[in-house]
């Protein structure tokens, strides 16, 4: 039921999009396909899912924080600018595979060191 309410969603506002291959349309392809997976992982009953959607969601928010930061990243030439985004998405996704290949322990947290 969630993933129809979503498409339906989705499929209204693709109708009104001005370029129908453009970005925002690839970008409703993947919100179809994440977003029933991170409502349930907000929402469900699951307590560790909702533990990693929680830390990717303020991983994601970190980064467009980042992205559109003075003092982190360089808008002084699009090289300079594309190398700081670049490094930006790469810290980040260092980040999300170290977290996500960590084991779970029975309570739900996640301990840094491997135990």
């Amino acid at each position: 039921a969630l993933a129809t309410a979503i498409w339906s969603v989705l499929k209204a506002k693709r109708r009104v999009l001005k370029y129908q291959d453009g970005f925002v349309s690839h970008f409703y392809d993947v919100s179809e396909h994440l977003s029933p997976v991170l409502i349930w992982g907000f929402l469900g009953p699951d307590h560790r899912l909702r533990e990693v959607c929680s830390f990717f969601k303020d991983q994601i928010q970190g980064m467009l924080q980042d992205m559109f930061s003075f003092s982190t990243v360089r808008y002084t030439s699009v090289e300079e600018l594309s190398e700081d985004l670049l490094k930006i998405a790469k810290d980040r996704y260092d980040v999300l595979i170290e977290k996500l290949t960590l084991p779970l322990v029975p309570n739900g947290t996640i301990n840094s060191d491997g135990s």
